[in-house]
């Protein structure tokens, strides 16, 4: 059962929910939470900028469990947004996904020990005709912004949600950074849930 958690003057249905509210603020994006309502889906997060994503929160430790929640999102959305979708889990630096040559997670591999973000669904429709490419998200940091971002796997390299890119791959993010931006996020929320 979720814990509804209180952070930030915001009731939250989830600790979790409220733990990214957190993390996402600690790395400077500009967040709504529960922005609009979808058909039959209510999304988590808007993150505001030039490349503005919609986040969806799961306790997905898994790729099985980060890939369930693509189908709900995309026919929930696909009459209300023509943006990019994160679909992200139980920590910021989940070991079951890859971005890197190996696609599915192994300790040898430096991206996935490293850099993977959840699953970014990258706006590929046109108008009639809606549809996203789900693939891994990247944790990066864009040169000409210098924000931690988030860059599609296998689509455009434009970073989300600041749309920096200046020609080059962007700079991965050391995990450690990550797991500092979360263990004070986790600490910013700690104890102030109740339950419902």
């Amino acid at each position: 059962m979720a814990i509804t958690t209180t952070y930030d003057g915001i009731e939250y249905r989830s600790r979790l929910e409220a733990r990214w509210a957190a993390f996402m603020k600690n790395i400077g994006w500009d967040i709504v939470y529960e922005p609009f309502d979808g058909d039959g889906y209510i999304p988590d997060f808007l993150v505001q900028g030039s490349r503005p994503m919609l986040v969806e929160v799961k306790p997905a430790v898994t790729l099985a469990e980060y890939e369930a929640a693509v189908p709900k999102a995309e026919k929930g959305l696909a009459a209300h947004w023509d943006h990019d979708v994160l679909i992200v889990g139980a920590s910021p630096t989940p070991t079951a996904l890859c971005t890197g040559p190996c696609r599915v997670f192994d300790e040898r591999c430096s991206t996935c020990r490293q850099n993977s973000a959840g699953i970014l669904g990258e706006y590929t429709g046109d108008t009639g005709h809606p549809g996203w490419a789900f693939d891994s998200g990247t944790w990066g940091d864009t040169c000409a912004c210098h924000g931690i971002s988030v860059y599609h796997s296998t689509q455009s390299f434009p970073g989300r949600p600041c749309d920096c890119y200046d020609g080059n791959l962007p700079n991965l993010l050391n995990r450690g950074l990550l797991e500092s931006f979360w263990a004070d996020a986790c600490n910013d929320v700690k104890w102030r849930g109740r339950a419902t």
